[in-house]
């Protein structure tokens, strides 16, 4: 009867995990997508984009990496990592065009994160 009981807590714990981990990715991804699109508004409107936007959405994914890194696939944030270092370098280079290619494929990626990798089994153990 305690084995049961265990793991009925057990299968509690990891589906509570997983709605909290939902709710955090959702969160932070939002956060984000706002702030990316904040730097294309700019972008397009003004010609120019002073970088502000895209720091704080940079800021904002380094500081939840390690907990993203724990409930998503790594190759999917290292793709979200490499394309926010790629978006930063192709505006510090002040080339428009690219640095714009690059934000829309940014803003495609952290899409995929927050609306379709969910939090798995896997994942959370």
């Amino acid at each position: 009867m305690g084995r049961i009981a265990v793991a009925a807590v057990c299968i509690v714990l990891i589906v509570a995990g997983g709605i909290v981990s939902l709710r955090c990715t959702n969160a932070v991804c939002g956060d984000i997508l706002a702030q990316i699109d904040a730097s294309l508004w700019q972008l397009t409107e003004t010609g120019h984009d002073d970088g502000r936007a895209l720091t704080a959405a940079y800021d904002t994914w380094t500081d939840f990496h390690t907990w993203l890194c724990a409930f998503i696939e790594h190759d999917q944030v290292d793709q979200v990592t490499a394309s926010f270092q790629r978006a930063m370098a192709f505006l510090s280079y002040e080339t428009h065009d690219e640095y714009l290619a690059e934000l829309l494929q940014l803003k495609a990626l952290v899409q995929m994160v927050q609306a379709f990798d969910r939090p798995t089994l896997r994942n959370i153990l």
